[in-house]
């Protein structure tokens, strides 16, 4: 399967959301906000992706079907060239670890699941910390391909995006794995760092679920152009 890797425009992000709506329906993910996204939740995290859009270092991309010009897989990406302060990386860790408290007006209260919500931001902020720090580096934020697309290359080409970039500027590349992209993520290069196991009975789920910090050294291994690709 073909596919064009291209950025995504303003009026994309709608799809964005469509295609993360849709992927995200197992896991701790799915356990974030209850049933199907409503107008008011859908407005909220449109609101946050469209101000993250026009951020300079950030960059939303599509892979694009050749064939059907459906958009297969997106990708959200995070460059830090330079290094950043000690007070930059602060003020992140701190935004990232705040999750907005209900509202007795929320009309989503009893849908949102804010221990699941404060677990995996928490998460994520003392990882990209304590991992990365200040150092310039290349951070897939988020990589999410549809279901009716799964296994056909989508998000391998917009992670070859990234990868042949910061190859390119000496960098580092961070990302938090989950179990079905870690073999491709382990394919590309990326080293496993810290594994974390969610027990997903504290948040009205079952099992557990591992996620995995992964760091690719700059110039590491890639597949080779016809190998197979996830």
């Amino acid at each position: 399967m073909a596919f064009d890797i291209l950025p995504m425009t303003e009026s994309d992000l709608s799809a964005f959301l469509s295609i993360q709506h849709a992927a995200f329906t197992t896991g701790l993910a799915s356990l974030l906000f209850s049933g199907s996204p409503t107008p008011t939740h859908t407005a909220s995290l449109l609101s946050k992706y469209t101000t993250a859009f026009h951020d300079p270092n950030t960059y939303f991309l599509k892979a694009v079907d050749t064939a059907t010009g459906e958009i297969a897989a997106a990708a959200k990406w995070i460059i830090y060239r330079h290094p950043r302060s000690e007070e930059d990386v602060d003020r992140a860790w701190r935004d990232k670890r705040t999750v907005e408290e209900l509202k007795e007006d929320d009309p989503d209260r009893d849908r949102r699941n804010i221990e699941a919500e404060r677990a995996f931001m928490v998460y994520l902020a003392d990882a990209r910390r304590d991992t990365m720090g200040t150092q310039p580096h290349y951070l897939l934020n988020i990589l999410i391909t549809h279901p009716t697309h799964y296994r056909r290359g989508a998000g391998a080409a917009l992670l070859r995006w990234g990868i042949e970039r910061a190859d390119q500027d000496g960098l580092p590349v961070y990302l938090e794995a989950s179990e079905m992209g870690k073999p491709l993520y382990a394919r590309w290069g990326f080293e496993e760092i810290k594994e974390t196991v969610f027990d997903l009975t504290k948040y009205g789920g079952e099992g557990v679920e591992r996620n995995t910090v992964m760091v690719r050294p700059a110039g590491a291994q890639k597949p080779a152009e016809n190998g197979v690709l996830n």
